[in-house]
């Protein structure tokens, strides 16, 4: 088995995917990569879990239900994983990980500082999501899915992302010195 594969094996088989799946889409494989960023960040005291960890994804459609309900019953370093859909930036209050489907690209930068302001970390699909204030970043390169992070938004929100997260990343902007 190739990198790619042993990546893909270690984001799908702690959701109990199996890659060749109908569940195993597009949105679930994302979902995957979301669920294990959460697994590598440290929150501020102000929205540190507690309790359950709140995944909230920013849609609410057949195939992200499927890819949510795949993460259900998770927990992250303890803590029993909640996936919930929210429909507006005011909702990102509560949550610990926003996901922004690119389908909802009309609220992606509202969503992305309601989410840098509540210390929530914030990823997407969309392909300006960094540069709207976004913290990761997911980006299909030839067919691969990866990620690009922006470390100094998501210190800036008072969020440490682990240093094996930042080396798997495509590109991570750091803070500037």
């Amino acid at each position: 088995m190739n990198s790619a594969g042993l990546r893909l094996a270690f984001l799908l088989l702690p959701l109990g995917l199996a890659a060749g799946s109908a569940v195993a889409s597009d949105q679930a494989l994302k979902l995957a990569f979301v669920y294990n960023f959460a697994k590598f960040t440290d929150w501020p005291e102000r929205s540190a879990p507690r309790g359950a960890l709140e995944l909230c994804v920013a849609a609410d459609d057949v195939e992200h239900g499927a890819a949510m309900r795949a993460l259900a019953g998770r927990s992250v370093r303890g803590a029993p994983l909640r996936v919930r859909s929210i429909e507006q930036a005011a909702e990102v209050t509560g949550c610990h990980v926003v996901y922004v489907p690119d389908q909802n690209a009309r609220q992606v930068a509202e969503i992305a500082q309601a989410a840098r302001n509540a210390g929530v970390l914030s990823v997407s699909d969309h392909e300006s999501f960094l540069r709207l204030g976004g913290m990761i970043g997911l980006v299909s390169i030839q067919g691969r899915l990866q990620f690009e992070v922006d470390q100094e938004t998501a210190l800036r929100a008072g969020l440490h992302l682990n240093a094996q997260l930042l080396q798997l990343a495509r590109s991570v902007r750091r803070p500037k010195t």
